[in-house]
């Protein structure tokens, strides 16, 4: 079984997603030993949780890898928990800008990632990147995102282990505070992917 892995399209500030970069290059040549299947979704709150969520109920994957760019940040996070709360003044692909409301009104506050985040962490020792996790994946796509995603696999009533990772930006396409280098992000995402 495949391990599904999702990225994200251009977003306002970043013409090239690294997260989309991060799916493709991850996709055309997979670690070895890992096989994946992979989507990339439009930063829009109402179609990226619909699109994920219908691609995991066909496919029925091994495991689901979400990839966002945090923007400012120089390491990899894997996040614990997903947030019933969307607030941004960023406004997403179709220009909805939500200045703060439930993701689900009659939904849980918060649902954890199903993924084994301390072996994924280990996998990460001793890599050039920092890596971490974070008890916040921020109240943008992303979070959003993940709540959408963990809400959709209860409903479905499916097991598959599911979570978020967020990388910093590529130097290559987005230079400035926090940018590593491309072959850095994608190794430490071969790492993650392979101790899954």
């Amino acid at each position: 079984m495949a391990i599904l892995i999702s990225g994200f399209g251009p977003f306002p500030g970043f013409e090239v997603n690294p997260s989309q970069r991060l799916v493709e290059s991850l996709l055309e040549e997979p670690p070895p030993g890992v096989e994946l299947d992979g989507i990339i979704l439009p930063v829009v709150y109402g179609e990226a949780p619909r699109r994920l969520v219908e691609r995991i109920a066909v496919a029925l994957p091994a495991a689901v890898v979400s990839f966002g760019v945090a923007t400012g940040s120089d390491d990899i996070r894997l996040e614990r928990i997903g947030i019933n709360w969307d607030e941004s003044r960023v406004p997403d692909g179709a220009g909805d800008a939500p200045g703060g409301r439930r993701i689900e009104p009659e939904g849980p506050d918060g649902l954890f990632a199903t993924l084994p985040l301390p072996r994924l962490l280990a996998s990460l020792d001793g890599h050039v990147l920092p890596a971490r996790i974070s008890n916040t994946a921020g109240t943008y796509l992303c979070n959003h995102l993940l709540y959408r995603t963990l809400l959709g696999l209860r409903a479905a009533g499916l097991a598959i282990p599911a979570g978020f990772v967020h990388i910093p930006p590529a130097g290559e396409w987005n230079p400035g505070p926090g940018a590593r280098p491309f072959p850095m992000i994608r190794s430490a995402a071969a790492r993650i992917l392979q101790a899954l």
